[in-house]
């Protein structure tokens, strides 16, 4: 079982200005980790990280990854507008790395304690194998998007929101945006999104701008029992519902027959839920 990436769709919102492709696959690795934890600090091995996302560069460069992670982690904010007030927050509470001893000292803030916590519903989740592999920054942005609306089938985007969620940058027209930004999303994203297509929306005036693009693709079905749910696999084994589950190589311990079908039943209600957008 591949390790997943699960988080409140409140993170699709954050953003990741000028970050990498590495960057990326650091941070949602660290998220793949933290999860269901609470907001108690935890130490995560730095090298464990490393063969999760599957960097292979030499050591020197891992270490420089590391001190620009750091940075970017301690830019990043959500911020809340409304017509009554502007509220800032931030991620973690604490984030150190201490290259020496290869570990991640982690703690998630109290304000955030709802995106990696308790995720019932309104949530967004793939497999960090996935993302990792796409290489262009747009790719991987525009797949998590995309995530949070996998059992719809379409996504819209107005011309300003899409530049502002994938930080197109301001001096690209719209035959640059083709090229370099829609072009590497038609190119890795089909292989996780079935008949996957980009419209590009014009307007009926003068020139015909581009106003927007619109995302396709075949809807992810929501199974009537769930093919994953956090870190374990479930699957139907009888007529009478007895469940089994496979387990993870670092999964420990087992449930009681009762333990399982009380287990099942609360992770339908669960799935159900969480495919509201």
């Amino acid at each position: 079982m591949n390790d997943l990436v699960k988080y409140h769709n409140d993170l699709n919102m954050v953003s990741m200005k000028k970050w990498s492709a590495e960057d990326m696959n650091f941070f949602f690795g660290i998220i793949s980790k933290i999860r269901n934890q609470g907001t108690k600090e935890m130490t995560l091995n730095t090298d464990e990280i490393k063969d999760l996302i599957d960097y292979s560069d030499r050591n020197y460069r891992w270490v420089a990854t590391l001190d620009k992670i750091t940075d970017k982690i301690a830019g990043l904010r959500y911020v809340e507008r409304t017509s009554k007030r502007i509220a800032n927050f931030a991620l973690f509470q604490r984030f150190i790395i201490d290259i020496e001893n290869k570990t991640l000292n982690v703690k998630v803030s109290d304000d955030f304690e709802y995106i990696v916590n308790k995720l019932t519903k309104n949530f967004t989740v793939y497999e960090l194998t996935e993302f990792t592999s796409l290489k262009s920054v747009y790719s991987k942005t525009m797949y998590r998007i995309l995530k949070q609306w996998r059992t719809t089938g379409s996504k819209e985007f107005k011309l300003d929101q899409f530049k502002d969620l994938l930080d197109v940058p301001v001096s690209y027209k719209a035959n640059d945006i083709k090229k370099r930004v829609i072009k590497p999303i038609e190119k890795e994203l089909p292989k996780y999104f079935n008949k996957f297509n980009v419209k590009i929306i014009k307007a009926n005036t003068q020139g015909t701008p581009v106003i927007g693009y619109k995302f396709t693709w075949n809807p992810e079905k929501v199974p009537e029992k769930p093919e994953f749910v956090d870190d374990e696999y479930i699957k139907k084994t009888s007529k009478n519902r007895n469940i089994s589950k496979i387990k993870n190589k670092k999964s420990k311990g087992s449930f009681s027959q009762k333990a399982r079908e009380e287990r099942f039943k609360r992770i339908l209600e669960d799935r159900e839920q969480g495919e509201e957008q």
